[in-house]
């Protein structure tokens, strides 16, 4: 449909005037990918109109759609009556969910054979780069108040990108370690190599050449010196053979900080799929993936808390940030105060809710309040929660495993139990917990489809356990704390 838009914007451009309309799909409207064609229409109509008339499915939206699909609608009315010489023209904007909240199909349709163009009750916009959004921009003045996570940390990365999950990651050491053995055996083909491990070549990789490589390198080296663990998934820590021959990029200049001395690191991501309401927030003790979040759209970015230069380590915070802080609350805060501060604020449910539609187009950006009060408080909800998310602070001693069968063969939910197979399950569960996404993924489901076929260890019974406890305390920090403390006319 832009195809279509963009030939009619040109033969209207070739003509010197005329009117385009177009009944399509409403996704050009705010999508950040369509930011150059909403430019573009802006600087060659002088009056556009759009009538929203909503209706998408996977957003969720709480109306009947016009047509019998899944995708919003919408009608573009583009207007070129004169030749522009570089000015924006005047978007006007209506939508069926404000005003008569029109939700049902036959009182949409109504509504558009009742109406003209003169008669809707349209409201001006005004589109500002960077994304020229063509629906009101509600809180965009206040969200970029606020300060970028970009401009808090000095140096972040997006996470590792291994390109051979199936060679280099493994659940336990030892399993990665038999995997890298038989990559090196002279005894076994390329081939066998290949089909074995599901991998490929590619422009900067080959697999004969790489297993050379990695034996002149690995000599007189043993292969567990460069085993690290790695934060694949949420709450599923993994290890992984970290070498930059088998590895296609393995951010070595953020990520060596988190083995060079003890580091935490934040995780976010700097744009989420339309359709996910935004959790997509971790604490990391390790390197991680840059798929953690399992996300339909976008990668994960990593930020550190520490740099690590010569046995030292200093705060990754960048001069400006510190230099804000200290003139906001007068003083200096420790490293830790900060990012547990960060994190609560990223995991406060009326955060997510007033700023949910910008968090999907960019970096999260943090309000800071004017009391120093009101921050030691938050900063006091975040530490609570990373120890949770970092698994330290649990006692998994009230969810129990009943069943002898370890095996994930069918993972389910029922009456608040959690089946890895027909006869053995975790609980209690609410249903809330089980439910919990971080991410594209619910994390209780994920975290035992990713282990289908496998038996579980003693290890990760206990861990699996102190994950639906740690989940279940986040929910309850965040309903009865943090919907308390995160109050915006404080900041």
């Amino acid at each position: 449909y832009v195809k279509f838009i963009r030939f009619a914007q040109w033969k209207v451009c070739q003509n010197g005037k005329g009117v385009v309309g177009f009944i399509t799909n409403h996704s050009y409207l705010d999508n950040p990918t369509f930011a150059g064609m909403r430019e573009s229409l802006l600087k060659t109509f002088d009056r556009i109109y759009i009538l929203n008339l909503h209706g998408n499915k996977r957003k969720k939206e709480p109306d009947e759609n016009v047509f019998d699909i899944m995708q919003g609608v919408a009608v573009g009315i583009f207007v070129k009556d004169k030749t522009k010489e570089g000015e924006f023209g005047e978007v006007y904007y209506y939508s069926t969910l404000n005003d008569e909240k029109l939700t049902k199909r036959e009182e949409k349709l109504s509504f558009l054979s009742e109406n003209s163009l003169k008669t809707v009750k349209w409201k001006k916009v005004n589109p500002t780069p960077p994304y020229y959004f063509f629906v009101p921009n509600s809180g965009r003045e206040e969200w970029e108040k606020l300060v970028p996570i970009n401009r808090i940390f000095e140096k972040f990365v997006s996470g590792i990108v291994t390109a051979r999950d199936n060679l280099v990651i493994g659940f336990t050491r030892e399993e990665v370690k038999k995997k890298i053995e038989t990559f090196l055996d002279t005894r076994i083909s390329d081939e066998e190599i290949r089909e074995l491990f599901k991998i490929r070549d590619n422009y900067a990789w080959e697999l004969q050449k790489a297993r050379k490589l990695l034996r002149k390198e690995l000599e007189g080296k043993e292969i567990e010196s460069f085993i690290k663990p790695i934060l694949y998934r949420p709450f599923d820590v993994r290890f992984i053979f970290y070498h930059p021959t088998v590895v296609f990029r393995d951010r070595r200049e953020v990520m060596k900080h988190m083995f060079e001395g003890e580091n935490i690191g934040l995780v976010c991501m700097n744009q989420v799929s339309l359709t996910e309401s935004f959790s997509h927030s971790l604490i990391s003790g390790f390197m991680i993936d840059n798929r953690i979040f399992v996300s339909s759209k976008g990668i994960a970015y990593f930020f550190p808390l520490y740099l690590y230069k010569e046995n030292k380590k200093a705060p990754n915070f960048t001069e400006e940030f510190r230099k804000y802080i200290k003139e906001l609350y007068g003083k200096e805060l420790s490293p830790e105060e900060i990012f547990y501060y960060i994190y609560a604020v990223l995991y406060s449910p009326s955060y997510r809710e007033k700023f949910g539609e910008f968090l999907k187009y960019e970096f999260p950006r943090i309000p800071f309040p004017k009391e120093l009060k009101s921050f030691k408080e938050l900063s006091q909800v975040g530490k609570k929660l990373c120890e949770l998310h970092l698994l330290k602070d649990v006692s998994p001693s009230s969810i129990k495993l009943v069943g002898e069968n370890f095996k994930v063969e069918k993972v389910s939910f029922k009456k608040n139990r959690v089946y890895i197979n027909e006869t053995t399950y975790f609980e209690p569960v609410e249903k809330e917990v089980f439910g919990c996404k971080i991410g594209g993924y619910q994390v209780l489901k994920k975290w035992l489809k990713d282990r289908k076929g496998r038996e579980l260890s003693f290890e990760e019974i206990n861990t699996y356990r102190a994950i639906i406890q740690a989940i279940t305390k986040t929910i309850d920090i965040q309903e009865k704390r943090l919907s308390r403390l995160v109050q915006f006319d404080k900041f």
